[in-house]
């Protein structure tokens, strides 16, 4: 008897929510992987608190999916897109790791991680920081009183920007360019994504649990080559300074779970097989 597949945990990145990943995990059930995804405090209605931050969205993961699926002695793939890198590698605690698990007599733990186009990045670390951008410099602007947070309306008029790189990182409203390979399907869904608070792309978290020996081969990333908010140079320059083996690389936007689902699964399931060899 084959032992069961691993449950996948979906960690969705801003300004969207877990709706997002169904498709893919729709692919995901057709090779028989359980799959768990929620939407984060920082995408809910209620995300206008400024106390919304990824160290709420990490603690959130790791106490409503992480935790209670380990307790059901699931052994578990965390699958992170974007912002998720962030908050999802600081859900994972040093006593949820599978190896280390085994070896104290105990069944369930997070086998291996995935990140999607996402931010791979140290303790104390933002999303922002990874471009050298500190949230309180002058460049950083939020035009026309958007507080803490924009909606997928209000992105295009936020502005980030960096003078040591001369890169500014702006959203844009429209799915053509953000999503412009996604079905016409995908692209109404995403025109009615969440809002994300400031504070959450902004915000470090004091905890990653990405680099440890003991996920040394049980870290893999997807690239995505048409990604025009984390370039594709950034990515891979992330995925070499985090010590990443495992990749594959699609010709999509940063969302391929929404084109290219199918293939997707496919990868996650490639890489599921490495981590337990």
């Amino acid at each position: 008897m084959m032992p069961p597949q691993p449950t996948i945990v979906l960690a969705h990145g801003s300004w969207q929510t877990a709706t997002n990943f169904d498709a893919l995990r729709k692919e995901l059930a057709k090779l028989a992987f359980p799959t768990v995804a929620k939407t984060m405090p920082s995408s809910t209605e209620d995300a206008e608190q400024p106390s919304f931050t990824a160290q709420k969205d990490a603690e959130y993961l790791r106490r409503s999916v992480i935790e209670p699926l380990i307790k059901e002695e699931k052994e578990i793939v965390v699958v992170m897109h974007s912002y998720g890198g962030i908050y999802g590698s600081s859900a994972i605690q040093e006593s949820m790791k599978l190896s280390d698990r085994k070896r104290r007599g105990l069944k369930g733990g997070v086998l291996g991680l995935v990140y999607i186009a996402a931010f791979v990045a140290p303790p104390g670390m933002s999303s922002l920081g990874v471009f050298g951008i500190d949230s309180h410099q002058p460049e950083i602007k939020q035009e026309k009183g958007l507080g803490h947070s924009a909606s997928w309306k209000q992105r295009q008029n936020l502005v980030l920007k960096t003078d040591v790189e001369q890169m500014a990182l702006t959203w844009s409203g429209t799915c053509e360019k953000t999503h412009r390979d996604a079905s016409d399907h995908e692209e109404r869904r995403t025109k009615q994504a969440a809002t994300t608070p400031f504070r959450a792309i902004t915000g470090p978290v004091s905890y990653i649990g990405w680099n440890t020996p003991a996920f040394n081969r049980k870290r893999a990333y997807i690239f995505c080559e048409q990604d025009r908010a984390i370039p594709i140079e950034v990515q891979r320059n992330m995925a070499r300074n985090a010590g990443i083996e495992l990749s594959t690389s699609f010709n999509t936007s940063p969302n391929p779970f929404l084109s290219v689902s199918r293939e997707v699964a496919s990868a996650i399931e490639g890489f599921a097989k490495k981590f337990t060899t």
